[in-house]
């Protein structure tokens, strides 16, 4: 498993359980820190996910997983 995957599995484990979407304060708390990373490097990281049809970006709130 490479870093982005292990990175994709922690942003999967951030979804609340009754809600689509994950913030994007819980996501640069926990992947930043994880990962010691800065925002811009996990905003790219989001961004490569988008390009790969695993997440979709919700306005001004998150991201959502696609597939679930």
């Amino acid at each position: 498993m490479d870093l982005n995957e292990l990175a994709f599995q922690k942003l999967k484990s951030l979804k609340p359980r009754n809600k689509e979407i994950i913030s994007f304060k819980k996501i640069w708390t926990k992947i930043c820190t994880n990962f010691s990373i800065n925002k811009k490097c996990c905003l790219e990281l989001l961004y490569d996910f988008k390009k790969e049809g695993r997440i979709e970006f919700v306005r001004c709130h998150g991201v959502k997983i696609k597939g679930n």
